[in-house]
């Protein structure tokens, strides 16, 4: 009976966000049916946490603190900012496997113990990293979290990661430096004393050799990400937003012998943070649409093999649409292909090709072709013709000639 009661709490206490606005019915109101669906539920009600406010995450904490028995089933988090309390959040739910985080962060909020928090989080398995449209990558702040979460990436704390998913445009910073905290201890937080140069660096998680602010060639914090997940022994799928212009990031990423599948979503349609059910167990949101090859990173990715497999293995790939084009007296398009002509002398190219035509008003032409020494009758072909066909058409004695291949398929009688 216990184990009914749990697969319907699991169900019914799973977060949604698609209540009604008129739904009476609270999440956690299954809880107050009795002491048996409050005992057997409650690991349910706290399995998935979507916190979008800092009231909210100190209500949280102040849970957790109270009731330690709680955190372990604290299991998929998401944050739609980087709160004061978010760091000891994360410090007492070190089996957390699904991180839904977001690169704003108030100002007045200290990032070194939320960098810090990142390392204790060894059960992480499915990663997400947001960026709203009113935060840059160039800012100091988000480097200072993107270069803690590359170095838990590049360290082996990540190492069960098997979903990374960033969903924003991502782009090589090669020639960008990624400044140890130390360096960005000033920007960061203008309050504190410069560190003195025998002093350690602010975060002693992040690494402290870093390459220099000074030196032009030293990598950023994203290509410093990208190399890491390279070395990912666990990581299956990668997404992202398709990038505009070539950059290396993919390429790098795909490096991965590990790597199933590179996700390329479309800027159009954004995911927010809790709009999907985590309930499922990844962060991967649903991706709408295609790529298509002729498109300008495409046409460059064709030239990495294992890259554009990839992207092929988790992206729907688009056709370019194929253009019409009727056919008008004085056009003329030469033939590859042997061909038959309507209203004219017969055109060949590797293989005689013959066709006769007759016409009166209010009725089509009719042409029949031969090929070889089989002929057979085939369906009909509507007029206008199709760009992709080979066809030249002129005005001679009001009579239109048409050129169109003769199908590999159908060797046989057209109808026109």
């Amino acid at each position: 009976m216990n184990e009914l009661i749990d697969q319907i709490l699991a169900y019914a206490l799973s977060e949604k966000t698609n209540r009604p606005s008129w739904h009476t019915s609270s999440r956690d109101s299954p809880l107050l049916v009795s002491k048996t669906f409050h005992r057997i539920g409650l690991g349910h009600y706290y399995h998935s946490i979507h916190l979008s406010s800092q009231q909210q995450s100190l209500a949280l904490l102040a849970i957790l603190q109270s009731h330690p028995d709680y955190s372990p089933w604290i299991k998929h988090l998401s944050i739609d900012s980087i709160f004061e309390s978010i760091a000891d959040i994360l410090s007492l739910c070190p089996q957390l496997v699904l991180l839904d985080l977001s690169l704003d962060a108030p100002s007045h909020v200290d990032l070194a113990p939320f960098c810090t928090a990142l390392s204790t989080l060894t059960s992480l398995s499915s990663l997400t990293i947001r960026k709203p449209a009113s935060v840059y990558l160039t800012q100091p702040r988000v480097r200072y979290v993107l270069s803690a979460v590359a170095e838990c990436v590049s360290n082996g704390t990540w190492q069960n990661l098997r979903e990374v998913d960033m969903p924003f445009k991502v782009s090589s910073d090669d020639s960008a430096s990624l400044a140890s905290p130390a360096a960005l201890g000033g920007m960061l937080f203008p309050a504190l004393p410069p560190p003195a140069p025998t002093l350690a660096p602010i975060n002693p998680n992040l690494p402290a050799a870093l390459p220099s602010p000074t030196s032009p060639t030293s990598p950023g914090p994203i290509t410093f990400l990208s190399q890491g997940l390279s070395t990912l022994p666990n990581l299956r799928t990668f997404s992202t937003q398709l990038p505009t212009v070539w950059n290396e990031v993919l390429l790098t990423v795909s490096k991965n012998d590990k790597l199933e599948k590179i996700v390329l979503g479309s800027a159009s349609a954004p995911v927010a943070p809790g709009s999907r059910r985590m309930s499922s167990g990844s962060a991967m949101p649903p991706r709408v649409g295609g790529v298509m090859l002729s498109g300008l990173y495409m046409s460059e990715a064709k030239k990495h093999p294992r890259l554009v497999d990839l992207i092929k293995a988790g992206t729907p790939i688009l056709r370019n649409r194929s253009q019409t084009m009727a056919i008008r007296p004085g056009l003329a398009v030469s033939a590859s292909m042997p061909c038959v002509t309507v209203g004219g002398s017969t055109s060949t190219s590797s293989s005689s090709a013959s066709a006769s035509a007759s016409s009166s008003a209010g009725s089509a032409a009719k042409a029949t072709a031969t090929e070889g020494s089989g002929s057979a009758s085939a369906s009909a072909y509507s007029y206008p013709a199709a760009a992709s066909t080979s066809a030249s058409a002129s005005a001679s004695n009001n009579v239109e000639t048409l050129t169109i291949p003769v199908s590999w398929r159908r060797r046989s009688s057209l109808a026109i």
